[in-house]
C-alpha cells in the first residue's frame, strides 16, 4: 500500500500537463526526430576544466566592455540599436517565417540569438510563440498560429502568450538567457541575456527567486531545470557554468523527485547522452541516493518515488518487462507476469 502524499497545485498542473502530452504524442513518437549534437566535438576532461577556468576569466574580462563594444565585434552580419528601455534590438531575419504580430521565445529564440552572435547553435527542444500586437490580426489567428508552430503544446492547453509590455515580459523570465524574443526580422534581448549567452551561463533571475520564496531562494523546480540546461550546454557546447551562489544552493539540497522526473524526461527528449550528463550532475551534487549510477537507475528510482509518472521520452523505463520477459528464468504464473507488467506501465494506479 502506498503512503498518501500531498502535492501542490503547481505539481498537480504539471501532472495533468504530462498526462495530456503523453496522450497526444503516443501515436507520434515513432515518426518524430530529435536533433542530436555531435558527441565527437565534446571537450575531454582536461580541456573542460581548463575551459571552466577560462570562462571565469572571460566573465571578468567582458565586464570591462560596454554592450555596444561587445556587439560591434560579435555581430558580423547584423546591425543593432539600443531602444529607450535599454533593450538591444538586433536586425536579423529568422529562419522560421511568422506574421509580424508574432514572435518566438524560449529555446527557439535562444537559437536565433546564438546564430546572430556567431556562436554554436543549440537546436530548440520545442517552439513557443508570443503575440506582440494588442489584438489578433484576425479572429482566430492565435489558434491558427499555435496549431502551426506549437501543435503539441496546443493540444494540452497551451497557446500563444500575449505580451502587453516588453518591459514586464523581460522582467518576468525564469533565466537571464530567456530574457529575449525574436520575430521574423529582429531579435530583442536584455544586456544580461546577451552577456550570459556569450559566457554560456545558466543564471536564474531575481524575479524567479522572489516568486518562489520572497527571500530570494531557488525553488526545487528551478534547481532541477538549472542542472538540465547546464547538462545540455555542456553536451552541445563543451562548456557551461552556473553561478557560484546557485551551485551552493543546489549542492546536497533536496529536490522534489517530481521535478527531477520532469527534467530527466526532457533531457531524454534531447538524447540519452544528455540524460546521462543530467544524472551525473545530480550524483556529483549529492542530490540522489548513492546507489544511482546512471539514468536508468535514476528513472527507476523516480518511478518508485513519483505517483503515476510516465516517461514520455524514455519508454524503456516503462516497458522493460516486455523486453526482459523471454530472458526471465524464474518460475512465474501468467497472472504474476501480468501483475508485474501492469505495475511497470501504470505504477501505483491500482492502489
Amino acid at each position: 500500500m502506498f503512503e498518501k502524499i500531498t502535492i501542490s497545485q503547481e505539481q498537480a498542473d504539471e501532472i495533468e500537463r504530462t498526462i495530456k502530452i503523453n496522450t497526444f504524442t503516443d501515436s507520434y513518437l515513432e515518426g518524430g526526430t530529435v536533433d542530436k549534437f555531435e558527441a565527437e566535438k565534446l571537450l575531454n576532461t582536461k580541456d573542460y576544466e581548463e575551459e571552466k577556468r577560462l570562462s571565469k576569466e572571460r566573465e571578468i574580462f567582458l565586464d570591462n566592455f560596454s554592450i555596444e563594444e561587445i556587439l560591434e565585434v560579435f555581430l558580423k552580419d547584423s546591425t543593432f540599436t539600443i531602444n529607450k528601455d535599454g533593450h538591444v534590438e538586433i536586425l536579423h531575419p529568422g529562419k522560421l517565417e511568422i506574421p509580424k504580430e508574432y514572435g518566438f521565445k524560449g529555446g527557439a529564440a535562444r537559437s536565433v540569438l546564438r546564430e546572430a552572435l556567431g556562436l554554436k547553435v543549440i537546436p530548440p527542444r520545442d517552439v513557443d510563440v508570443i503575440r506582440l500586437s494588442a489584438e489578433e490580426p484576425h479572429v482566430g489567428s492565435d489558434i491558427e498560429i499555435a496549431k502551426k508552430y506549437m501543435a503539441q503544446d496546443f493540444e494540452f492547453g497551451d497557446g500563444v502568450e500575449f505580451v502587453d509590455s516588453t518591459v514586464d515580459y523581460f522582467n518576468t523570465r525564469d533565466f537571464t538567457i530567456n530574457e529575449l524574443y525574436t520575430t521574423g526580422s529582429e531579435i530583442v534581448a536584455t544586456e544580461k541575456c546577451i552577456r550570459d549567452t556569450i559566457r554560456n551561463i545558466v543564471r536564474i533571475t531575481e524575479y524567479e527567486r522572489m516568486s518562489y520564496s520572497g527571500i530570494g531562494e531557488m525553488g526545487p523546480k528551478m534547481k532541477a531545470k538549472t542542472l538540465r540546461l547546464h547538462a545540455e550546454q555542456m553536451y552541445a557546447l563543451g562548456v557551461s557554468s552556473i553561478p557560484e551562489e546557485s551551485i551552493n544552493e543546489i549542492e546536497k539540497s533536496f529536490i522534489t523527485p517530481f521535478w527531477l522526473a520532469v527534467q530527466l524526461d526532457r533531457a531524454f527528449e534531447r538524447n540519452a547522452e544528455i540524460a546521462e550528463q543530467f544524472t551525473k550532475l545530480l550524483i556529483e551534487n549529492s542530490i540522489v541516493p548513492e546507489y544511482i549510477k546512471d539514468s536508468r537507475d535514476l528513472g527507476e528510482y523516480l518511478l518508485l518515488e513519483v505517483y503515476s509518472f510516465k516517461f514520455r521520452n524514455a519508454p524503456y523505463l516503462q516497458y522493460e518487462i516486455e523486453e526482459q520477459h523471454d530472458k526471465d528464468d524464474s518460475i512465474q504464473t501468467d497472472s504474476d507476469i501480468l501483475e508485474n507488467y501492469y505495475d511497470a506501465i501504470h505504477h501505483g494506479t491500482k492502489y
